[in-house]
Formats: structure tokens, sequence, C-alpha cells
């Protein structure tokens, strides 16, 4: 039978020159990972300075011998330096960083309608915000053992980088070496040097790949594991999202944004964390501010200026080198 000259795409089309409308739905599918959990719990501290200072004590050794001048005293003796156990607080920094992203759109993108966009340049500033918090996470549990620097950053010299937690020349985190997927032993060994410290860390901070080995090591071998079976929800619950360890207890959190990768030299770090004791010190909160106009075009940046306080480094610790399951 012949088709009629008059049906369908051979008279009207469907391409270019046609006179049919495409379909193009009226939205956009973005599924970069924009999570940060470790940023989003640590608490906030207002800051007046691009250097922030904080102190930090500890006590002496802890004495149980008998001797004169450690637990005990010699009744009515007079003052004697072999009582004397003052001693100097130390006193801690860190500088704030800049992260920025600069914007500008055509006029022309700002007055057609484009698919899933109401206005191009207000989906760019918040595109724009959520790559910079992404960026903050990723500074904040780098797996590069990096340090802060002293650049004024007045444009003549480098930017200011803010020390990350591993920045080892700034404190000395509690560190364990591994070579190899993490287990609860790691874990469990760790905790006992930061709880040994003094500090209580409450979240465990892992990568993806860490995350499913830990699960795997916390629920042992595969001939003894219990799953918890939801019989009215016909649903196997096989995930390790709170672990009770002999020093405490740990929420179990994976961030998209940590480390993943083996290729550095570190490998990847699983940190644990006292979330009260490691905090934002918040110089400029996360801003947008339009700028002056340039030709036919809008422009801006979305700008924010911040720093981490480690408030007592043996409140943390962090396992290095880690590889994937």
């Amino acid at each position: 039978m012949a088709t009629p000259l008059s049906a369908g795409s051979y008279i009207f089309g469907f391409g270019a020159g046609s006179s049919n409308r495409e379909d193009l739905w009226d939205a956009i599918t973005m599924i970069s990972p924009v999570e940060t959990p470790a940023l989003s719990a640590a608490p906030r501290d207002r800051i007046t300075n691009v250097v922030t200072e904080w102190l930090t004590d500890t006590l002496t050794a802890m004495a149980t011998a008998t001797s004169s001048g450690t637990s005990v005293a010699v009744e009515g003796d007079d003052w004697s330096s072999a009582y004397n156990t003052v001693t100097a607080r130390l006193r801690q920094s860190n500088i704030s960083q800049i992260f920025r992203r600069d914007l500008f759109v055509a006029d022309t993108q700002r007055a057609v309608d484009p698919a899933g966009v109401s206005d191009e340049y207000e989906y760019q500033v918040m595109k724009a915000g959520k790559e910079l918090l992404r960026n903050i996470e990723g500074r904040l549990l780098t797996h590069v053992t990096a340090s802060g620097n002293s650049a004024s950053g007045d444009g003549t010299s480098a930017a200011r980088v803010f020390a990350t937690l591993a920045s080892t020349n700034q404190w000395v985190i509690p560190r364990s070496g591994v070579s190899g997927a993490i287990t609860i032993g790691h874990i469990n060994s760790l905790h006992r040097v930061v709880w040994n410290a003094g500090g209580n860390p409450d979240t465990l901070y892992v990568s993806g790949p860490s995350k499913a080995a830990f699960t795997s090591s916390a629920q042992g071998s595969a001939t003894s594991r219990v799953h918890n079976i939801a019989a009215a929800d016909k649903r196997v619950v096989a995930v390790v999202n709170v672990f009770d360890g002999d020093f405490g207890v740990l929420n179990v959190v994976p961030s998209r944004q940590m480390n993943s990768s083996t290729a550095s030299a570190s490998g990847m770090k699983a940190w644990l964390i006292e979330r009260q004791k490691l905090r934002i010190g918040m110089l400029r909160d996360m801003k947008h501010t339009p700028l002056g106009r340039n030709g036919d075009g809008t422009r801006g940046m979305v700008l924010s200026e911040l720093t981490i306080k480690v408030m007592h480094a043996s409140a943390h610790g962090y396992l290095d080198g880690l590889t994937d399951a």
C-alpha cells in the first residue's frame, strides 16, 4: 500500500528545517556528588582575622609512685620545685582560605527560553555554591599531607591555604599506617590511642570503598555473618552505620568527596573525629555578589572565606594508606 503524501515526516519532517516541534523535557538532571557530611556536622565559629588562634593544654603524666614530689608530699614541707607541675599552654593557629567561583552569562542566554532553566545566571549561581561546598569538604578531608602557608593573599603572592587535618607540620594527630583495606581491628587500635589521650571521637568518616570494606569486616566471615531481616518490610539490612566498639560508639559516615583512589602515595584515609573539636572558623559566609556589567552580559562571583580549627589534635585520629577492599 502506498503511503499518502500528506502522512508523517515525509511532508513535515523531524530534523532541521522541519515544522514539527522537538520534545525536550523541561528539566535538567545532574547527579554530581554534592553531599558534605563532615562540613555540615562541624560547628561554626565567627573569626575576625585571616589568622585565628586557640589554646590547648594537657595534664602532667599520672603519678603513682610514692617518692616525694610525685604523688605524695611530706607534711609541713616548704615550697619545692619538685612539687611544681605548672606547664605552659600551647597556642595553635590556622589561616583562612578563600573559595571562589566567578560567573559570566551573556544577556542573550538570559533572554532565551532554555529547557529546565528560568534564568541561566541564577542557575550558574546555584551550581557555583554547590561546587564550593564540595571543594571545602574535599579540602577538609584531603588525602594530601598539605600544610597551610602564610601568604598574605594580597595579589602579589600565593593564595592563602589553610592547614588541613593531615598537616603534620601544624599538629600531630594520632596516625596509624595501613597497607590494605580497612578493618575493625584498625579502628579499635586507633580508637584506643585516641581514647587513652582523652579524646572521645564520635564519627568515622570514610570513602565509599572503605565504607563497604568496613561493613564487611564488622560483619565477620560469610559463615558467621548475621543480618537483620525485617520480615514485615521484606528487607535484609546488611550494612554497618553505627559501630559500638570497645572504646565508644562511632557513626560510620561515607563522604563522596574523600579520596577513593589508591593512586596517591599515601592511599586513602579514614578519619576518627570528635565533631565538637573540629570547628569551622567563618570569616566570610558564602555569598553571591553581582558585579558591574561587562558589555552584553552579567557578571558575578560566589565566595566564602574560612578555615578549620583543630581544637586538640589528640581528640582525632586517622588511618593512612588504605586501599580498596
